[in-house]
């Protein structure tokens, strides 16, 4: 019943997707933005 309510509910199921995929997304920005300091540093 659970995963029918989240197969027939999509914004459930892309907050779920991205409850799971926040943390790379964090990373990844973060190393972007190291990388932009330095070049800026430099």
């Amino acid at each position: 019943m659970e995963k029918s309510f989240l197969f027939s509910n999509p914004l459930m199921t892309i907050l779920l997707h991205f409850r799971w995929l926040l943390p790379l997304y964090l990373q990844v920005f973060c190393t972007v933005i190291n990388l932009s300091k330095r070049l800026l540093c430099l």
